[in-house]
Formats: structure tokens, C-alpha cells, sequence
């Protein structure tokens, strides 16, 4: 009786190695999908910061011109999000992605496709996509939470920002500035606020890899 206690033990010890280099080899895959996902998605915070020098530098430009750069970064975040959803097997994260895909593309065609858009509506849709941003960092945070790091709550301070940015784009309190320059300093604060949540999101994951080391 104890022979086969002993057996069962060294079993399971000679198991634990392999279960946990196992372990490690899926989610550092994982992990590889992800970084990949986070550097296109600052890309596509870049484009944002871009957009806002440009509109803050020549805040004369034309609604139509403005329109138009906003399409292509959302047609650039939609087809980043439907091609990482056909990579939702790998990365547990992105299974919400076609979803972002779908919303943001209906965004950029009603963008651009409607051609008695005012400025306000535009804001107005450019709150939208901050939101969608909002929910899908409550997607991620979801996950990062599960890890009862204070720090977390760092996350969850940047998301109550993009919110907070999406209604101040809803209401318009700004009536003395140009629409162009509201434009400009919301993309800019955008870009730097989505840069460094991503950041800290990739940090966080990080770290739950080394626990495997």
C-alpha cells in the first residue's frame, strides 16, 4: 500500500515539470499575440496624436478633411480588431474583438458617408469611439483584476477618464474654441492616456508570466 502511494507521488512530481513548462509555452503565446496587438493599437494612438497636431496646428481645417482622417483610423482599428479576432484561440482577450471591429467600422461609414454632418455630431462620434475604448479596457481589466494588485485601480482611473472624455465630447462645454481645436487637444490627450494604459496593461501581463520563471 505504501509502494503505491510513493509511486503516485513520484508521478505527480514527474508530472508538475511538464504541466508547468506546458503552462508557460500557452500563455506565453498568448502573450506573444497580445504585445503584438498592443504595439498596432499604439499605432493606432499615434494616428490619434497626429490627427490632434494637425488640428490643433491648422484648426481651419475643413469638416470634410477632418471627417475623412477620423475614417481612416477607425477603418485601421477595425481591421485590426477583426484580424486578432481570428486569432481569439490563441489569446483569451481578444474574443470580444469582432465586436470592436463591427461598431467602430458602422462608426467611420456614418462618419463619412453622411454629408450633412455638423461639427457637434462629430464630437458626438468621436465620444463614441473614446467609449468603445472605455468598454474595451473593462474588457481587459476584467482579467488584470483577477491578480488583487492595488495598482489595478490605476486601470480603472483611466478608464473613468476616457468615460469622463467621452461625455465632455457629448455635451460640448467648450463653446469659445474652435472645432478644431477641440478636436486637436482631445485626440492628443487620447493618444497619450491610450499609450499608457496599454502600457500598463502589458506590464501587468508581464508580470503573471514571471510567476511561471
Amino acid at each position: 500500500m505504501y509502494s503505491e502511494i510513493e509511486n503516485k507521488e513520484e508521478i505527480k512530481q514527474s508530472k508538475e515539470p511538464f504541466f508547468h513548462h506546458r503552462t508557460k509555452r500557452i500563455f506565453a503565446n498568448s502573450v506573444d499575440v497580445l504585445e503584438s496587438f498592443t504595439i498596432l493599437c499604439n499605432v493606432h494612438s499615434v494616428l490619434f496624436i497626429l490627427l490632434g497636431l494637425l488640428s490643433t496646428i491648422y484648426f481651419s481645417l475643413s469638416n470634410g478633411t477632418i471627417k475623412v482622417l477620423f475614417f481612416l483610423i477607425l477603418l485601421f482599428y477595425s481591421v485590426l480588431h477583426f484580424y486578432y479576432f481570428m486569432k481569439r484561440r490563441e489569446c483569451a482577450f481578444l474574443k470580444s474583438s469582432l465586436f470592436y471591429a463591427v461598431a467602430n467600422f458602422i462608426l467611420g461609414a456614418v462618419v463619412l458617408f453622411t454629408s450633412s454632418l455638423l461639427y457637434q455630431q462629430i464630437l458626438v462620434f468621436l465620444g463614441l469611439h473614446f467609449l468603445f475604448i472605455a468598454i474595451e479596457r473593462m474588457w481587459y481589466g476584467f482579467f488584470l483584476i483577477r491578480s488583487r494588485d492595488k495598482q489595478v485601480l490605476v486601470f480603472g482611473v483611466q478608464i473613468l477618464l476616457f468615460i469622463l472624455m467621452s461625455i465632455l465630447l457629448f455635451i460640448n462645454p467648450f463653446l469659445t474654441l474652435y472645432f478644431g481645436e477641440i478636436v486637436g487637444v482631445f485626440s492628443i490627450l487620447f493618444g497619450i492616456l491610450n499609450i499608457s494604459s496599454l502600457s500598463f496593461a502589458k506590464k501587468k501581463i508581464d508580470q503573471v508570466l514571471s510567476f511561471f520563471d
